[in-house]
């Protein structure tokens, strides 16, 4: 379970780090099998060291 939860973490992290107009955190975490938000934040906060939301916005700002 372990490794398919860091393989889902990596696939929301891509979609984080390059997001639409219209991505979202919580939709990227229900697409990648996270049913709780709050729990997908804190697995991805441990696995990259940073919030979701950071990652979106940082890719966000790429974009501009």
């Amino acid at each position: 379970t372990e490794f398919l939860r860091r393989v889902r973490l990596n696939r929301a992290h891509e979609m984080l780090s390059n997001p639409t107009p219209e991505t979202r955190v919580t939709t990227v975490a229900l697409a990648c099998g996270f049913a709780n938000v709050g729990h997908f934040a804190r697995h991805f906060r441990r696995q990259f060291n940073e919030a979701p939301l950071v990652t979106l916005n940082r890719g966000r700002s790429r974009r501009l």
